[in-house]
């Protein structure tokens, strides 16, 4: 419970609507302790998800400011702000 709390109050300090899609993917950001790449987005949630859907989620938080992109010269990470 306390968890959607905080993903309610993170969505709404970043004046970003909250869908359950979006939940879904913060929450695999929240339970990480490690940047990850879009790969490691995808394996982590639960049903098969869109391609498309995580990649729009990912930059959506990118300009929102709730993660950051990290790229090493080979591959792109993202982590939480």
């Amino acid at each position: 419970m306390q968890n959607t709390a905080q993903q309610t109050d993170i969505f709404e300090r970043h004046n970003l609507r909250e869908t359950q899609k979006r939940r879904e993917i913060l929450r695999v950001f929240q339970l990480s302790e490690h940047a990850l790449t879009h790969q490691d987005i995808e394996t982590a949630l639960e049903k098969n998800p869109d391609r498309v859907t995580v990649y729009r989620t990912i930059q959506k938080f990118i300009e929102h400011g709730i993660i950051h992109q990290i790229e090493d010269g080979s591959q792109i990470f993202y982590a939480l702000c």
